[in-house]
Order: structure tokens, then C-alpha cells, then sequence
């Protein structure tokens, strides 16, 4: 029995009505096996490892993608959709260090390992101080990744990026000061573009592009270079920024109409309680980390 066979077989045991090999995004080509039990849905990856029976190297590393690119589909659908759970299947030999746990667990992805026939979930929770760690480093990480793509290609940072607010960035908020103080955060990074290396390397063709560039408007001078560079992109990158943009400008920063839709989008309601301060900051967190990665994905 192979490890799909296990993995569907125990989850079937457990109640659950299986859906195989489904491809959840049109740009995610990994396929994942879906899993339902009443209101419960489940999205499975089986890592199958290195298969001994091929020979050639450098095919048996192509067929099989790794274990942290996997959490990065992931975190991108779990941006599309939060209410689904993530799970991924790995050989019970395989080499999983704690970093990469850590990674799994700080995006809500449980690790599940296949041990002969039986599959075993990984108990071993990080502190919460772990988790924080490994978020902020991997915002910190994808940064980076997006200025070396864009430096190597059009010889400029799109990001300025600045270590300090990346240190403030907290990925939960419990209460409204520190959502604020969260979503501010979030939105100086989206709006840090190196603007006077952009301007030297990104032609506007229009007036509106003119004024976009002219009046330094972050996001929209993303949109012009996924354009002006004629990349396919995913509309979600610039509209996840433009909800979290929006976002900052909440009570008691500003008061708009598109901050509450923004809320209403996220939460189904405007927050009041620390509760629902904290269920918005961990979304927004979450989109954020979710778009750089998508962002960083179709520029290279």
C-alpha cells in the first residue's frame, strides 16, 4: 500500500468523505486530497519522499516538491479560504527539522506522519514565542527573496525595506491597540517601494500611470509593474494590499466606510470585543504573508 493509500485509509476510518488529487487554486499546481466531516474540511498533501525506484537523481528531486514549498501553497490557500485546515502527510524517516516545524505550525498546517501503516500526528506544539519568531522571519525572508527577483531583472529593490517596523511587526493582536498598532505596521511595509529607483527603471505610458508614479502610490505602482513588465498575476495581490491599506484607516486613525467593509469581509461584523480584535489581526497577518508570498511567486 502506498502512502496516498494510508493516508486516505486513515482518514476514512476517522469519518471523513473523501474528495483525491484535488487542485484547490488555478495557479497552485499541487494536488491535495479533501476531506469532510460534517462542517470539518480537510486538505491533505502526501509527501511521498524520494522513490528508491528511480534511479536518476536529479528526476527522483523534480518529481518530488519539498516540504517547504508545500507550506508555502498552503499559506496561500489558507489566505484564499481560513476556514479550511491544512495537513501534511510525511515519511515517518523523513528529516523534519524543529525550523520547519515551526513554519508548519505557525501557519496552522498539522504534520502527520506515516509510519508503516499507520499515521501519526505530530504532537509537539512551539511556544508561542516560536511562533512569532518564525513568522516574522519568514515576512523578513520573503522581502528580501522579492528585491533580489526584482534587482536581478530590472536592476532595482522594489522594497526599501526597513528591519525595524519588520521587528515591531507582531503576528497577533489581543486587543484594538495592538491591532492598530499591527495593521500600521503592515501597511509601511506595503507602502516602503523604493520609489526613486522605481522611477528610474518603470515608464509610465499614461497620465494615470504618471500620477501614480508622481504621487508615490505604493500599490498602484506594484499593479504598473506587474503590467509594464506584461507578468500574469493573480488580482488578489493588489486587493488583499488594498483591504489591508484600507484597514489602517480605522478608528480611531481615521473612520471610513472601506475599513468597515474590510472588516465586515474578514470578520462578517466590526469588531468590538478583544476577541474580535485579535480573530482580525490574525487574518490580516495572514493575507499579508499570504500576498508577499503570491507577489514574490509570479515575479520570478
Amino acid at each position: 500500500m502506498n502512502k496516498k493509500s494510508i493516508c486516505r485509509r486513515h482518514f476514512t476510518n476517522l469519518g471523513y468523505k473523501g474528495r483525491y488529487d484535488v487542485q484547490l487554486l488555478e495557479y497552485i499546481t499541487y494536488k491535495f486530497d479533501i476531506f469532510k466531516k460534517e462542517a470539518e474540511e480537510l486538505a491533505v498533501y502526501v509527501l511521498e519522499g524520494k522513490d528508491p525506484k528511480i534511479k536518476d537523481e536529479e528526476d527522483r528531486n523534480t518529481k518530488v516538491p519539498s516540504f517547504p514549498s508545500i507550506v508555502e501553497a498552503a499559506t496561500v490557500i489558507r489566505g484564499k479560504n481560513a476556514n479550511i485546515k491544512i495537513g501534511i502527510c510525511v515519511p515517518y524517516d523523513l528529516d523534519l527539522t524543529v525550523k520547519y516545524q515551526h513554519q508548519a505550525s505557525n501557519n496552522d498546517i498539522e504534520i502527520y506522519f506515516i509510519n508503516g501503516n499507520r499515521v501519526e500526528l505530530l504532537n509537539r506544539s512551539p511556544t508561542k514565542k516560536e511562533i512569532e519568531k518564525t513568522a516574522i522571519e519568514e515576512i523578513e525572508k520573503t522581502l528580501n527573496n522579492i528585491n533580489k527577483i526584482s534587482k536581478a531583472k530590472w536592476e532595482f529593490n522594489l522594497f526599501n525595506i526597513k528591519k525595524n517596523l519588520i521587528e515591531e511587526l507582531s503576528p497577533l493582536a489581543t486587543n484594538k491597540k495592538e491591532f492598530i498598532f499591527q495593521i500600521t505596521t503592515i501597511s509601511s511595509l506595503i507602502e516602503g517601494i523604493s520609489f526613486s529607483e522605481f522611477k528610474k527603471y518603470v515608464i509610465p505610458s499614461s497620465d494615470t500611470e504618471k500620477d501614480v508614479i508622481n504621487n508615490n502610490q505604493s500599490i498602484g505602482m506594484i499593479e504598473l509593474l506587474l503590467k509594464n513588465k506584461n507578468i500574469n498575476y493573480d488580482l488578489s495581490i493588489i486587493k488583499n494590499f488594498r483591504d489591508l491599506r484600507d484597514l489602517r484607516n480605522i478608528q480611531p486613525v481615521h473612520s471610513s466606510e472601506k475599513s468597515k467593509k474590510v472588516c465586515r469581509k474578514f470578520i462578517k461584523k466590526l469588531p468590538k470585543s478583544d476577541s474580535d480584535w485579535s480573530e482580525l489581526s490574525d487574518i490580516a497577518f495572514k493575507k499579508f504573508r499570504a500576498t508577499l508570498i503570491l507577489l514574490r511567486n509570479v515575479l520570478r
